[in-house]
């Protein structure tokens, strides 16, 4: 059931976080996670209004692997690995493509 649960955290953090004018840093990233918060305040802080696109979600125990886009840079499409721990983000890792 973990598998399943970190699918949908994952969804609610970027309702939560990446789409939020108030993140939820706390109720999300784990306290290894320090870096990555600090990545999306700067993301943020250049592209106020930036979003993402969910696309596929694949889960297998502490891991989920997303597809997205984004409608600020329309041109860029990425997948990231999530690891969580006790329900909460620890790492990511992205690979982004440029579509154009």
């Amino acid at each position: 059931m973990a598998a399943e649960q970190n699918k949908q955290i994952l969804t609610q953090f970027y309702d939560n976080v990446w789409h939020s004018s108030n993140p939820a840093y706390d109720s999300y990233l784990g306290p290894d996670a320090s870096a990555y918060r600090t990545e999306i305040e700067g993301l943020k802080a250049e592209n106020p209004d930036v979003r993402f696109e969910l696309g596929e979600i694949v889960a297998e125990g502490d891991t989920v692997v997303a597809v997205w886009t984004t409608a600020v840079m329309p041109s860029i499409e990425g997948i990231s690995i999530w690891h969580f721990k006790d329900g909460k983000i620890t790492d990511r890792t992205a690979y982004t493509r440029d579509t154009d």
